[in-house]
C-alpha cells in the first residue's frame, strides 16, 4: 500500500524559484541544454502538484504501479512538448533575423517525443520496482522478503 503524503510547502517554493528562473532564461540568449531542463522541470512540476492532490489516500499496488509507469512517461512526453512549447515562445518574443531555436531544431525536440516518452515509462517503472521492494516500516527485520 501507498499512501501520498501531505501537500509539502517545499514545492510551492520550488514552483516559485522556477518560474522566478524561467522569467529569468527569458531575457538571456539561446541554450538548447537549458530549456531542455526547464521543460523537464515544469513537468515534474506539473506531475508533483498533480499527485499531491491526492493527499491522504492510498493506493494498492496494482494501482500504483501502473500510475508511476504513467506519470513517467508523461513526464517524458510533457519535456519535450513544454520545451518546444519555450522553444517556440522565446523564438516569438525575439525579433532577430536568425531565430534563437530554428525550425530544425525545434523539430528535432519533436523528433524525440517518443524515445523521451519511452525513457520517462522507464523511470516511472524504475521508482515504483523501488517503492514497490522498499522495506515496510511494519517490518520488524528491517530487510524485505
Amino acid at each position: 500500500m501507498l499512501t501520498i503524503p501531505p501537500y509539502p510547502k517545499w514545492l510551492s517554493a520550488l514552483t516559485l524559484i522556477y518560474g522566478v528562473f524561467t522569467f529569468m532564461w527569458m531575457g538571456a540568449e539561446d541554450s538548447v541544454w537549458l530549456v531542455t531542463v526547464l521543460g523537464l522541470g515544469l513537468a515534474l512540476l506539473c506531475v508533483a502538484h498533480g499527485v499531491f492532490r491526492l493527499k491522504g489516500r492510498t493506493f494498492a499496488p496494482r494501482l500504483w504501479v501502473p500510475a508511476a509507469i504513467i506519470l513517467g512517461a508523461a513526464t517524458g512526453a510533457g519535456t519535450a512538448l513544454i520545451t518546444m512549447l519555450f522553444m517556440v515562445m522565446k523564438v516569438s518574443l525575439h525579433n532577430h533575423l536568425y531565430p534563437d531555436y530554428p525550425f530544425p531544431l525545434i523539430s528535432g525536440i519533436a523528433g524525440r517525443l517518443l524515445p523521451w516518452t519511452a525513457a520517462g515509462a522507464l523511470v516511472g517503472l524504475a521508482l515504483a520496482l523501488i517503492l514497490y521492494r522498499a522495506p515496510d516500516s511494519n517490518d520488524s527485520s528491517g530487510a524485505s522478503s
